[in-house]
């Protein structure tokens, strides 16, 4: 049987906290109901520069996670549709804020009013998210599955997108084990403690050599 050996030496990883904040909201039409808007574009600026920008769902939900406090401008955009455009939108430190959006009938913006929900909710969660690279051009596109545990018992599970990246939502403070596994390497994985702090997101990277996930 292949064995993967692990050389602690060649891995360069960093655990990072900080209290960032996370915007989510809905986006409905009121020409259709009241239904949710698929694959809206939602852009959150500062200075005219883009901070974060997701789409929504299947449902017209959006969530921009990793937000440092501060005040925003957000750009909502539908094929089809125009752009909605929100300034001054406050962000506050540590907390999870809601805004939905509801194109009203006709699409008539300059009689919208935009706010539809604008509520506030501080975290009693912690966020894990963060970044596994390999080192080595040649073994890039490798995915990882991500395993919490507390106590031996599986908390959560995920995996990288082909950039490496990835996330855990909603996790209660305490002591993990986070497992690392390169799929479809099956003897291959590395172990990390992480303590997460409930309201607090926090970033695990890390930055592997190409020699360490090849079958020795």
């Amino acid at each position: 049987m292949r064995q993967l050996l692990l050389f602690f030496g060649l891995l360069f990883c960093i655990g990072q906290s900080a209290a960032q904040s996370r915007l989510q909201g809905f986006i409905t039409d009121e020409n259709d109901g009241g239904a949710g808007v698929p694959f809206a574009n939602v852009v959150l600026k500062k200075n005219g520069e883009m901070v974060a920008g997701t789409a929504t769902d299947f449902d017209g939900n959006y969530h921009l996670s990793n937000i440092p406090a501060g005040t925003y401008v957000l750009e909502i955009s539908v094929l089809g549709m125009p752009t909605i455009v929100v300034e001054g939108l406050e962000i506050r430190s540590n907390a999870t804020k809601t805004y939905d959006v509801s194109y009203p009938k006709n699409n008539n913006i300059d009689d919208l009013d935009i706010v539809v929900v604008d509520e506030w909710q501080y975290s009693k969660f912690g966020h894990l998210s963060g970044k596994i690279s390999v080192e080595t051009a040649g073994a890039t596109g490798q995915l990882f599955e991500l395993i919490l545990r507390k106590e031996g018992e599986e908390i959560a599970k995920t995996k990288t997108d082909f950039d490496g990246n990835y996330m855990f939502w909603d996790i209660n403070g305490g002591f993990y084990v986070l497992e690392i596994v390169a799929i479809g390497l099956p003897n291959w994985a590395i172990k990390k403690e992480i303590h997460m702090t409930n309201g607090m997101a926090q970033t695990y990277n890390c930055l592997l050599n190409a020699a360490d996930i090849e079958p020795k």
